[in-house]
């Protein structure tokens, strides 16, 4: 299930709307309106008596305001790993064919507060719907305005189709890090001498010591440090660790990355007496 606002709008201006310095419409904007930011939800799934049981599973995050759904929706309300009419199953089952389950929706224009009905005494909302609606605060601003959304609902057949989810887990692009490690026994060497490489699906790099290199693409990756400065002569042995893997006597390392990796590198260099 997904909700999207597609209007919030000040289709008309009043004597009183203006007279609480709210600007006269504008027939161009579908924004300029304040209504969708007062209007509040709760949706939750219920037994069909549309009353808010202190047993049932809320489907919002709490209570919502229209003006604020991006952490809110898309809702997955039964796939693989989800069933809000069973939310406590771990092994949630698909909706039944030929089978009515209900969403219960409670709407404010104001401030909405949950006072959910003992599980099981659930009548009739215009009794008790088990939510308390409050707009004493509002005032004349909000008249005229109207806003507009679209609710979809996507149905996707669970039979051959086990694994679905809603909305899968996209993992981010990996992230890999070269740090660099030096002990030297003659001053004036240090880590700005040496300038560090990684190569992969974007050609070689050359990257800072110790700052990650994020949204690279996922692939086989080489490490490894080229000596730009000026270190007296002398030399190093180098040992490549973390999640490098050393190559060879080349001083090389190498790593592949898959999405959602945020690995680290080390280029580890000991002076030569």
């Amino acid at each position: 299930m997904d909700l999207t606002l597609t209007s919030d709008d000040d289709i008309s201006s009043n004597e009183p709307e203006l007279d609480t310095g709210d600007d006269p419409e504008d027939p161009g904007d579908a924004w300029d309106g304040e209504l969708g930011g007062a209007l509040e939800f709760f949706w939750w799934a219920d037994d069909g008596d549309n009353v808010y049981e202190d047993d049932e599973n809320p489907i919002t995050d709490n209570v919502v305001n229209l003006a604020n759904l991006d952490n809110t929706f898309p809702i997955a309300l039964a796939d693989s790993q989800n069933n809000v009419w069973d939310p406590n199953n771990p092994n949630p089952e698909p909706i039944p064919g030929d089978e009515t389950v209900y969403i219960a929706k409670a709407w404010c224009l104001g401030t909405l507060t949950l006072d959910p009905v003992v599980a099981g005494q659930g009548e009739d909302p215009s009794v008790d719907p088990g939510v308390n609606c409050n707009g004493e605060l509002l005032g004349n601003k909000y008249q005229t305005d109207g806003a507009e959304l679209n609710i979809i609902f996507t149905a996707i057949q669970a039979r051959n189709n086990n694994e679905f989810l809603c909305n899968p887990l996209v993992e981010p692009l990996p992230t890999l890090t070269v740090n660099k490690i030096l002990t030297v026994d003659t001053q004036g060497i240090d880590v700005s001498d040496f300038e560090l490489h990684i190569v992969g699906p974007n050609g070689d790099q050359i990257v800072s010591d110790n700052v990650p290199v994020p949204n690279l693409p996922t692939g086989s990756y080489t490490v490894y440090e080229v000596i730009t400065g000026d270190v007296a002569g002398k030399t190093f042995t180098t040992t490549i660790g973390g999640a490098c893997t050393d190559i060879g006597n080349d001083d090389i390392g190498e790593v592949t990355l898959n999405l959602g990796d945020n690995l680290v590198c080390t280029i580890n260099n000991v002076e030569n007496p």
